[in-house]
């Protein structure tokens, strides 16, 4: 006989491989389960270039790095679980910025852990200082920043990297 698995039980252990760093493993098998869950279109393009694109194009969108400031407060703040920087970018980009849809989509753990393991494989960081242009987008102090936005050709440089650092393993 074959048991299913609970949703929680399946995001419990990808919760605890992405503890052990084992992204990889958690990646090729968590992708199947979230498509089937309806928590990621399926798309032909590979997962982390997906999720780049994602995040890349939701940055290029933000007319000021304070106003991503701003969002990133005002959901860790509201946030059901506690959450990384580059996690709650991940979830606005997803949401394109709307704090309110990204708390909701938070209360699911499968959800979480999904976000948890992106923000880990795509070098969010690495997108956010190319946005902030050299400044350190991860000091929340209001008025520090710059409104500036990046260049598409920032961008592409920054997507190239994080898909090659994605692609081959050290």
């Amino acid at each position: 006989l074959h048991f299913k698995r609970s949703t929680a039980a399946i995001a419990e252990e990808i919760d605890e491989a992405v503890e052990r760093e084992e992204v990889d493993e958690v990646f090729r098998k968590s992708l199947e389960i979230f498509h089937k869950i309806g928590y990621v279109q399926k798309l032909p393009l590979p997962h982390a270039t997906h999720w780049v694109k994602v995040v890349a194009k939701y940055l290029m969108s933000l007319k000021s790095v304070n106003e991503l400031r701003k969002r990133l407060a005002t959901l860790q703040r509201a946030a059901p679980r506690s959450l990384t920087t580059e996690e709650c970018i991940c979830v606005l980009a997803d949401v394109n910025g709307v704090v309110g849809q990204a708390v909701e989509k938070l209360k699911h753990l499968e959800y979480y852990a999904e976000i948890r393991l992106v923000s880990r494989s795509i070098h969010v960081k690495n997108m956010v200082h190319l946005l902030e242009g050299g400044e350190d987008v991860y000091k929340f102090k209001v008025g520090e920043g710059r409104s500036r936005s990046a260049s598409q050709e920032q961008f592409s440089a920054s997507w190239e990297a994080s898909e090659n650092a994605f692609t081959h393993t050290p």
